[in-house]
Order: C-alpha cells, then structure tokens, then sequence
C-alpha cells in the first residue's frame, strides 16, 4: 500500500496536487447530510450503519470475541480493542491516500472508460501493473500480500466455524461426544475442510452483487447486525427467550435474504461521479474505449414496493439489528404468553444495570468447560 501511494503521488505530481486534484472533481465531498435511506453513500447512512456494523462486529462476532477471551485479563482485551481502534485509523488513512492517488492519476484517463479494465475494483491491480512491475519483486509482493491478508482472516472464520459447530451440535450426540479426543480433533479438522469449500462456492456467485465493498458488507454487515441484536436482546431484555430470539434472527436472515435477491433482480444503475478521457496523451489505444455519457449517466427510478428494495446496502446491519429485536421480543412476549416459557431462563446474561433498573438478583451459574474444546481446535 505504501508503495501505491508513493508512485501513485509522484505521478500525479505531489501530495498537493493529487489531494486538489481529487478535490476538482468532488471525490473529497466528505459530508452529505440528505436523509434518504434510499441513496448508496450520505453521512445518516453511514453513522446508522457503519455505527451498528462496528459495535456488532466488535462485540458480538464470534472471531473476535475468540481473540479477547484468549487474552490473560478483561484489562488486556480492552487495551486490545483500544489499540485496534487506533490502528484501524491508520489503515483508513492508507486507504484514503491510496484512493487519492490512484484517482489523481487517472482522473483524465479513465482506464474503465478506455476498456483496459471492466470494474473499479481492478484499478488498483491495474495501477499496480502499469507502474510498479517493473521493479524487481514488487509483483510476487503484491500477490503474496494479498494472499496472506485473506488468509489471516479465513483461518479464523474457519477455526470459530467449527469449533461452535462441534462445541453447539454435535457434541449433543452421543456418536461424537464418545469418540476419542484424536478423532474429535479429526472431526473438527474435517469441519474446517467443509466450510472452506461452502466458502468457495458461495464467493463464485457473491461476485455479481456489486463491487468488492458492497459483497463483503452486504455478507458480513448483514449478518452482524442479526447477532449484534441478538447479543443485545440478552443483555437489555430481561423477558427475552431462546424461542423469541430464533424467530427473530430467522425471520430478519429471511427478509435481508430477500432484499439482497430482489435487488440483484432489479439491476440497478447508479450514477457515478463523471471522469474523461481528454488527457489520455499521444499513442494511447482508444479502440475499446466507451461513452461516458451512456455508460454512467443514466440512473433507473424505481416505483413502490421495488424501491424498497434498493435500500443502501450501508444500512444493512442496522435494518438487520432492528428486525432481529422487534420480531424477536414479540417471539419472546408471545412463547411466555402461549408456550409458558420461563423469562428468568436468560437472565443471567443481562447488562448489571439492567439486572439493578428491574430488581433482578444476581445469580451465579456455571461456564461450561472449554479446555477441552481449546485443546480440539489447536490440534
């Protein structure tokens, strides 16, 4: 990334110059307050979202909570999460500049516009070959890099997949539970095999929603918000129940499914900010170029209900969240009405203020065991 932004600096003509240049042309439009839950990028969408996205998956995804619960005290996973919060900032630097950079030096040569490339998502790749190959190395860098950042994260996902998989379900049944630890090790190395391959396959068909952003957020944003509301539902509803919090989760994951498919249905034309071909210079090849004016100048309205479903994707994860509450507290209110399922059943896992608001004593329960399952997942 360093090196992106450095070449990508230089070419353009400076720092300043690429930050004036990316200015001229509207990319540093940094606050939009219009409410319109319909339009892709604007400052409510982004605090609502973005907000409900990074205390989900702070909080509540299991990856995560992996890593904290590994640490020796609660002090050491908090001085964790602080200094992840602050090197986050520094990664989103990077990626600003590197966004300006790039920008700067193909604002007046548009390689999407000239054919070189099909999506925004290759311009950095593009950018990458056309200036920096040329440096002994810097070619396997850039793979290798690429490769070991997605695998960081995957052997996680992977690694949390199966050891709640094994630890939630199967170990239920008899067949597993008596099985010798060796195998047990086996088994979970066989679930991780598995879930690696459903990965695969589900990433040949997510690549048609969008660019690469909007996939990973639509997946992971909606998906956070649903667990992110069913962690809050046991920390700040008391009457909250097992059956209430599966109808919720259940039927929010139904409706998010639903979106998703209908707005893949609908191909929706979003206009984009304009870039030109007027400075592409002598010898370049304009055989595939395109007219801008046709390829991004058209934006298709939609009437109701289809322009329910092309709610920004940013609000994913709060639209998830909030499902999963309301239809999960009515699941909750209506099984204590109907099925006599005990509300004190959950209690344990609420909030101490809340525990103190609603008189509820403190109850001491047990951790189930998780050496085990510690010793399973590292073997």
């Amino acid at each position: 990334m360093s090196a992106i932004v450095t070449r990508g600096f230089i070419t353009a003509g400076g720092i300043n110059a690429a930050f004036t240049k990316a200015y001229e042309h509207g990319r540093l439009e940094v606050f939009d307050w219009n409410i319109d839950p319909f339009q892709k990028y604007n400052t409510f969408n982004f605090v609502l979202g973005y907000g409900v996205h990074l205390i989900c998956f702070n909080g509540a995804s299991q990856p995560n909570v992996q890593r904290y619960c590994s640490l020796p005290t609660f002090k050491d996973a908090l001085k964790a999460m602080m200094w992840n919060a602050i090197l986050r900032q520094l990664v989103t630097c990077i990626i600003i500049c590197t966004g300006v950079a790039v920008f700067a030096t193909y604002a007046s040569c548009d390689p999407i516009l000239l054919g070189k490339i099909t999506k925004s998502d290759q311009i950095v790749p593009y950018f990458y070959i056309n200036e920096l190959v040329w440096i002994p190395g810097m070619m396997g860098l850039f793979t290798s890099c690429i490769i070991s950042a997605v695998l960081s994260t995957i052997s996680s996902i992977l690694n949390s997949l199966a050891a709640l998989t094994w630890k939630d379900f199967l170990c239920r049944f008899a067949m597993f539970d008596s099985l010798h630890p060796v195998w047990k090790g086996r088994c979970i190395i066989c679930l991780c095999i598995a879930y690696g391959v459903v990965i695969m396959v589900l990433a040949l068909g997510l690549g048609k929603l969008g660019t690469i952003f909007e996939t990973m957020f639509t997946v992971i944003g909606g998906f956070g918000g649903i667990m992110g509301g069913c962690f809050l539902m046991g920390l700040f509803l008391p009457f909250a129940n097992k059956f209430g919090v599966i109808s919720g989760m259940g039927a929010s994951l139904s409706t998010l499914g639903f979106f998703v498919y209908k707005k893949s249905s609908l191909k929706i034309q979003l206009n984009t900010l304009p870039t030109s071909l007027h400075d592409c210079g002598n010898g370049t090849d304009f055989t595939f170029a395109r007219n801008a004016t046709v390829d991004f100048a058209i934006v298709q309205q939609h009437d109701w209900p289809s322009k329910l479903f092309t709610i920004s994707y940013i609000l994913y994860p709060f639209v998830g969240a909030f499902l999963t509450i309301i239809i999960g507290s009515i699941g909750s209110l209506l099984s204590k009405r109907f099925l006599k399922e005990p509300s004190e059943s959950c209690q344990h896992y609420l909030h101490p203020l809340i525990k103190r608001l609603y008189g509820i004593e403190k109850k001491i329960f047990t951790v189930p065991e998780q050496t085990e399952l510690l010793q399973f997942s590292s073997t």
